[in-house]
């Protein structure tokens, strides 16, 4: 039955064979194959700056920004700064802040000869400096506190005296209303001195 069945089919699945070879050849698609390739996509490493999200200050906290250049942290302040009603910076090149109140603004601004009215300013040493932000922080409201400079402090003076200064800011905008914003290069420590900094933050960004 098998062996019929087959032969019975013999004929036809010549026929069908023999179209085959003498149908034309197929041509191939020799456009697709020629087609220049789409131009690759430029991909970027990083998402725009204006994608991250602002961090937000609250009074006593202390965040610490790790970055080669002030720059996040400026972002940081301008983003909290009408949230406190004193502002005071501690820094080699004082950053703009708009829309903020000269009147109520303290610059201490550190490496230079200081200016007219302080010339001594420039080379204001950390016991110096956490008298000059008493006043703003323990006020009313307290204050935002900036510091870009300890990398400076830390050369001038000793980096153990750095890092209690560190500790006194924390605690100073801990006990009062006031929140302590820092900007850090990581690079200027080893290991071991730059963990005894942050240990101090409450943040590290």
């Amino acid at each position: 039955m098998l062996t019929a069945s087959r032969l019975a089919r013999v004929a036809e699945e010549g026929e069908l064979k023999r179209n085959s070879l003498l149908a034309p050849p197929r041509r191939p698609a020799w456009g697709s194959l020629l087609r220049p390739p789409a131009p690759a996509r430029a991909w970027s490493g990083t998402a725009p700056a204006s994608s991250a999200p602002v961090f937000r200050l609250l009074p006593g906290h202390s965040l610490l920004v790790r970055e080669e250049r002030p720059t996040r942290a400026v972002e940081i302040l301008r983003a909290n700064a009408s949230a406190f009603p004193r502002l005071a910076v501690v820094s080699m090149r004082p950053p703009d802040v708009p829309g903020f109140p000269a009147g109520h603004r303290l610059d201490l601004t550190l490496g230079g000869s200081g200016s007219s009215e302080n010339p001594d300013q420039g080379r204001l040493s950390p016991g110096e400096i956490s008298g000059r932000l008493r006043d703003p922080t323990e006020a009313k409201g307290g204050a935002i506190v900036y510091v870009d400079a300890l990398e400076f402090l830390a050369t001038e003076n000793s980096l153990d005296t750095t890092l209690k200064f560190v500790h006194w800011l924390v605690t100073q905008a801990q006990e009062t209303s006031s929140a302590l914003l820092v900007s850090f290069d990581p690079r200027s420590l080893d290991v071991r001195d730059l963990s005894r900094l942050e240990r101090a933050f409450e943040t590290v960004v």
